[in-house]
């Protein structure tokens, strides 16, 4: 990874980079706070690319294999994947051990997870999980093919 950051866990300033940064720098003062959620979710699944960081360098002809991504202890000590919304939001402790950033649609990330969660901006002020059901809802509920019920 090219690009890195001094920012880590220890250090509460973030500066939004992306459209999915604003939302969820602006929801934790949200006065609305049960809309938060959904907006962050939809900013997600727009997001034309969110990073997850991989211990080996992933590209065309390694995207066939199995992938590895950082995978953290969420709540209830579930699995879940880190996700950063833009690489400077990456904590130095994490490129330690996963130096290759790979770049993703946020959409691609719920179509293609399956049986884990998610934890976008681990570390930061802003970090928000979302459980491996949740991300099997968001999938169903969100991207689905189904028609729509009238």
């Amino acid at each position: 990874m090219t690009e890195s950051t001094n920012e880590t866990s220890k250090n509460p300033e973030f500066t939004p980079q992306t459209d999915l940064d604003h939302v969820m720098w602006q929801g934790r003062t949200d006065p609305n706070m049960e809309q938060v959620p959904l907006k962050i979710i939809e900013a997600f699944l727009n997001e034309k690319r969110v990073f997850f960081l991989s211990p080996n360098p992933v590209n065309q002809s390694t995207a066939e294999q199995k992938v590895e991504p950082l995978t953290l202890a969420g709540k209830n000590e579930e699995p879940v994947i880190a996700i950063f919304t833009h690489i400077t939001h990456v904590p130095q402790e994490y490129l330690a051990i996963t130096p290759h950033a790979v770049g993703v649609p946020g959409g691609a990330v719920v179509t293609s997870l399956k049986n884990g969660g998610i934890i976008i901006n681990p570390g930061t002020p802003v970090a928000f999980e979302i459980s491996a059901k949740g991300v099997e809802s968001i999938r169903n509920d969100f991207l689905s093919d189904k028609p729509a019920e009238n």
